[in-house]
């Protein structure tokens, strides 16, 4: 599903015999209600879906035949998975969290994720998963891109918490799985290939000097927005699932919705 082409005017792929002809109006109207409604399920509750929706929105001018398809299947899969939810609990406590990634996309640069989620008592309450607005030209400074945006939405939600009278008395730690970014948070870059982050990290740093934020490195295997960057093998995408935040709600639970 991550492979979708945003309008389908692309040449077709090798090997392939023929292009597949747009949807007729009826199908392509069709295609942009169900992207519509997967749209505002990604954005309330379902972070699980928040990467596939980000690159089915792509195709809503031109959708093909195999746009509609993955939109289906994408359909399928939250009928499938209706019960599961976003899970908060009371000994996790009001700690704000950030997880931040960078997916490289497989055209190119100009193709780049950013992933990121914001947890509060376990639970996600601000995700984001859509592409990068510059281009880069290593992993180091997608991922420093992303961590920029992140911590533009960690200052916002520190003082949305601070007017419910939850206040961020502590750094809030800022997990990459990027060791070169982490170095790039803390220090100013001494290399040439990172001048072009010098003013968007000296943000992050300054952050970082008054304690706002605190960077820290994890692997990638406990990233949890990694599925938000890229399309995941099974086991890995329900590992980032259960890692969010998100679990099967009790019947007790699933059953008022």
């Amino acid at each position: 599903m991550g492979d979708t082409v945003p309008d389908g005017d692309l040449p077709a792929p090798e090997g392939a015999t023929c292009v597949e002809e747009p949807l007729s109006t009826a199908d392509r109207r069709l295609y942009q209600q169900i992207v519509g409604s997967l749209n505002y399920a990604a954005h309330v509750t379902r972070l699980d879906i928040a990467q596939a929706v980000s690159q089915l929105s792509r195709a809503t001018q031109k959708p093909r035949p195999r746009h509609l398809a993955a939109a289906r299947r994408c359909v399928q899969y939250l009928a499938g998975t209706a019960d599961w939810g976003i899970c908060f609990t009371r000994d996790a406590g009001g700690i704000l969290e950030a997880w931040c990634d960078a997916g490289l996309g497989p055209t190119g640069s100009s193709s780049n994720m950013t992933g990121m989620i914001l947890k509060v008592g376990g639970g996600p309450v601000s995700w984001v998963s859509k592409k990068q607005d510059r281009k880069t030209s290593s992993t180091t400074d997608s991922e420093s891109l992303a961590v920029m945006t992140t911590c533009q939405h960690v200052q916002h939600l520190r003082d949305l918490l601070a007017e419910f009278g939850l206040m961020q008395r502590w750094p809030t730690p800022l997990y990459n799985d990027n060791s070169a970014t982490i170095s790039l948070c803390v220090q100013p870059p001494s290399h040439h290939k990172s001048i072009q982050l010098t003013r968007p990290m000296a943000y992050v740093r300054q952050l970082a000097h008054d304690g706002y934020i605190a960077p820290q490195w994890v692997r990638t295997t406990e990233m949890p927005a990694d599925f938000l960057t890229k399309r995941l093998a099974r086991d890995a995408f329900e590992r980032c699932r259960a890692q969010s935040g998100m679990v099967p709600l009790p019947p007790s639970v699933s059953s008022l919705t």
